[in-house]
């Protein structure tokens, strides 16, 4: 029994992924930590060859769905690129083919990963700024 109480004493604190939700709407990542992040993946063996504004959106979105542990179609960005007239199809097949290699991991899916693990330093500090109630996004 003491076992399992200390389990649960170690556990990770609960994560509001409400409140993350909420202050995330309308968020993206900022160019500046962008360009930051992306700098390295441009030297890699067949690295990705778009980096611009497109991806970046794309990547926000992605950032999004793990930070709050939702679904990336009830995330801001992509339900305002979705339904705004005219609909943004470079970005929504973007948004839809990251979003299929994150959920479907196989060998095709280094690029995401090498995008996740680049900008986890900031996904660590927006998550700990959010869930000790600081504001800023940077």
């Amino acid at each position: 029994m003491q076992a399992v109480i200390d389990r649960l004493n170690d556990a990770p604190p609960d994560i509001d992924y409400r409140r993350r939700r909420v202050a995330l709407h309308g968020w993206l990542i900022p160019e500046h930590i962008w360009t930051a992040a992306t700098e390295p993946l441009r030297n890699l063996p067949r690295p990705a060859t778009d980096f611009g504004p497109c991806k970046r959106h794309a990547a926000s979105l992605l950032l999004w769905t793990v930070i709050t542990n939702g679904d990336y179609q009830a995330a801001h960005l992509y339900r305002h690129r979705r339904w705004t007239a005219p609909q943004d199809h470079q970005f929504l097949r973007l948004a839809q083919r990251l979003m299929c290699e994150f959920t479907n991991l196989t060998r095709h899916s280094r690029h995401v990963m090498n995008l996740l693990d680049a900008l986890t330093p900031y996904r660590i500090r927006l998550e700990r700024s959010i869930d000790t109630k600081t504001t800023t996004r940077q």
